[in-house]
């Protein structure tokens, strides 16, 4: 009996883990700015490391920005449009931060598991691992966003 209360107290302290919590204070602080890509760097499944990979990404995608509200996001070109767009907007839907620092999008586009690595009321760095069939080769990729007017 006292392997099975046991069993249910792990496995209910896991669940908690999980579960979406709105009223977390990164929310807010992730919540009402415009997020801006400022720095990206990336490992490849080789072992290939790239310092500065954000030099790489063209124009149009380095003006483009996030902007959360407390239950949904767009991805937004911000002046450079991104081809074959013509709207400002490149994606939206919805999102949920779990622990504090697993940040989930569910949108029209296919998104990673974020872990949240940083966060203040100006910048947020974040970590994406991909699986070895997917974006080019790259294993694990860091990006760094500051909020921008």
């Amino acid at each position: 009996m006292k392997r099975i209360v046991f069993a249910l107290l792990i496995l209910s302290a896991c669940s908690k883990d999980s579960t979406p919590d709105p009223a977390h204070p990164n929310v807010a602080i992730i919540s009402g700015k415009k997020w801006k890509l400022v720095a990206e760097s990336n490992i490849r499944h080789d072992g290939t490391f790239f310092q500065d990979s954000y030099q790489y990404l063209l124009d149009y995608e380095r003006d483009n920005f996030w902007y959360f509200t407390p239950s949904s996001f767009t991805y937004n070109d911000n002046g450079l449009k991104t081809p074959p767009y013509t709207m400002d907007e490149i994606d939206q839907g919805t999102w949920k931060l779990t622990s504090g620092v697993n940040l989930t999008l569910d949108g029209t586009k296919e998104y990673r598991p974020i872990k949240i690595t940083s966060l203040s009321e100006t910048e947020m760095k974040w970590e994406i691992n991909y699986p070895l069939d997917v974006q080019e080769g790259i294993k694990t990729k860091w990006q760094t966003y500051n909020v921008i007017p």
